[in-house]
């Protein structure tokens, strides 16, 4: 039996135990953009039931006051945030733990036990609208939890959750615009409820927090995001996103002067869940996985040195470009083009992000991008989201430097949840790239101080015996492709030292119906008095390129493609080195 206060007075505290279990940084609600749609569908309503115990002091209590026992009531509401499709839900620990909480009473500030007894998750539907919708329930239990960090993981049962990406907190510059995502004073902001209470679920709001700093304990850890928003009751828990959805942070807590907000609030940065995640043995249910930057590294031969992420190395046998390997559709993939450019670093940042020049990336939105100094280059650093060609979501850290005439195009590229979780170490890792320039236009580029016969073992057997210039680097590759021309079932390049735009290119092509005129067609515009050559000028990044070659039958079934590319100021030598060529491959 319940005893005085009179009924009145218990509402009120009940109401302020329940909005008093948490905050959100919450103003005046604004049109919801595409960012944080995936958080509202994985943001949820959480209600805590329990026993509350309320007792007065003695030389304080007003005539008539006894203590208060409630069983069995809604002690608090609050907010969390599912981020696995298991079931796992990130919330604050004071939402749902049990302890001595303060509450009003009247005009009394008084103390209360309160003991969860169950938690209970709401799923609203996100595409019912405004006002109170039906919510799917589920019971929560907790898997993890820290007083200190103030966080708590739930789990409910089932699968395919609908679920909202972690990003990288550590990335976050003041004045960048958050969204807090949540259910600000639970229940009470709903208005004429047509369905009973524990069937009823508010819908969530979305709230502008821009970002103003990070905060740090004593030993210099980031523990919280500090932002420009007003924190209300009851949205402890929810999540604040960037402007591309991810989250950021879990909203936590406010500042306080008498009572009333002061227009800051504070967030657990999210790099800090992902610590506490990792320590409790769940991040295998996350989508990605945290990396970290390893030391630096002088990629042999290409002038480059970088801090690149563990268990990242190139895998590329080419002298311009740098290459991780493995599919972009499925993990994070570093790749580092060297090209000769006349463009301008705004144009060739074009190409790369918004014209599929070297990735099948599809940009969704303007690329977020800044001019600045790497390693006393001038540069452009930024980032893009987009689709893959197939339409999955795709995300790219980009850097473009300016070394003179080259161009260094590095970026890290992959599904868009793993880039965006470790945005940090991938931006660190492109701000950390020194290079040197690998062309020296000392006029002896062009020329063969003598000519070495490919050995067997040491190529693909159909190019075994051919010449190739002494002292040239060596790479797979082939003539450029020509329309109508199957690819070459061998190939093998060749530059100088001194300059990797000029190559001498072979390859070795079936024969089947083709003749030698009919395949020098099929490459350029023929030559007069050399049936079987074509030439033909192409353009790389701005960059005329001569390109001239000959077919020469190779036995009955097989023709050799031997092919010269350079720039197109160059075109004289390029002629005379093929004419070398060709007079050492007729012996």
């Amino acid at each position: 039996m319940i005893c005085s206060p009179p009924p009145l007075a218990v509402r009120r505290l009940l109401l302020t135990l329940c909005v008093s279990a948490g905050g959100v940084l919450v103003e005046t609600p604004r049109a919801q953009t595409f960012g944080v749609e995936s958080a509202l569908r994985a943001t949820v309503f959480l209600r805590m039931i329990g026993d509350v115990s309320v007792t007065f002091d003695p030389q304080t209590m007003p005539a008539g006051y006894k203590p208060i026992h409630l069983a069995d009531v809604e002690i608090a509401t609050g907010s969390g945030v599912v981020v696995s499709p298991l079931g796992h839900i990130l919330t604050c620990n004071h939402v749902v733990a049990d302890g001595e909480r303060t509450a009003l009473l009247g005009r009394r500030r008084v103390q209360a036990i309160v003991k969860v007894r169950r938690i209970e998750v709401a799923f609203p539907n996100a595409d019912a609208g405004v006002g109170p919708v039906a919510a799917q329930r589920y019971e929560a239990s907790v898997v993890a939890s820290s007083a200190d960090l103030d966080l708590a993981v739930l789990s409910i049962n089932g699968a395919g959750f609908a679920t909202v990406d972690l990003g990288d907190s550590d990335v976050l510059e003041p004045g960048e615009n958050l969204q807090a995502v949540g259910f600000p004073f639970g229940q009470d902001v709903e208005i004429g409820q047509p369905l009973a209470a524990e069937a009823i679920a508010p819908s969530a709001s979305v709230s502008r927090a821009d970002f103003s700093a990070f905060r740090t304990d004593a030993q210099g850890v980031r523990r919280y995001l500090q932002t420009s928003g007003a924190v209300n009751p009851g949205h402890s828990g929810g999540p604040l996103v960037d402007a591309d959805g991810y989250v950021v942070g879990i909203v936590t807590r406010r500042l306080t002067a008498g009572g009333q907000g002061t227009g800051i609030g504070f967030a657990l940065p999210i790099n800090l869940v992902k610590e506490f995640l990792e320590a409790s043995g769940l991040d295998g249910h996350l989508p990605a996985r945290r990396m970290s930057l390893g030391p630096y590294q002088a990629l042999e031969g290409k002038g480059l040195r970088a801090r690149l992420p563990w268990g990242i190395s190139d895998t590329s046998p080419f002298r311009a470009r740098v290459d991780s390997g493995g599919p972009t559709s499925a993990t994070p993939v570093l790749r580092i083009d060297r090209v000769v450019s006349t463009w301008d670093l705004a144009r060739l940042t074009n190409a790369l992000v918004a014209q599929q020049a070297l990735e099948p990336f599809a940009a969704s939105a303007t690329a977020v991008q800044r001019n600045l100094l790497l390693a006393g280059r001038r540069a452009v650093i930024g980032h893009v989201g987009g689709t893959w060609l197939d339409g999955a979501p795709a995300r790219m850290e980009f850097a473009v430097i300016d070394l003179g005439q080259e161009k260094i195009l590095a970026r890290y590229a992959g599904p868009a949840s793993a880039i965006a979780y470790n945005a940090s170490v991938f931006r660190t890792s492109l701000a950390t790239i020194e290079a040197d320039a690998l062309r020296r236009q000392d006029g002896a580029a062009l020329v063969a101080s003598g000519w070495t016969r490919v050995a067997a073992g040491a190529v693909p057997s159909g190019l075994t015996g051919l010449p190739l210039p002494d002292g040239w680097t060596r790479e797979p590759g082939s003539p450029l492709s020509c329309e109508g021309l199957p690819a070459p079932a061998e190939g093998l390049s060749a530059s100088p030292p001194s300059d990797f735009t000029v190559s001498l290119r072979l390859g070795v092509i079936g024969r089947g119906a083709l003749t030698l005129q009919r395949a020098a067609a099929s490459c350029g515009q023929a030559i007069d008095e050399t049936p079987n050559g074509y030439r033909r000028a192409i353009s790389s990044f701005g960059t005329r390129l001569a390109v001239e070659g000959r077919f020469l039958q190779a036995g009955p079934d097989w023709l050799i493609q031997c092919e010269t590319v350079g720039p197109l100021d160059q075109q004289a030598a390029l002629r005379s080195l093929l004419a070398q060529w060709l007079a050492q491959l007729s012996r």
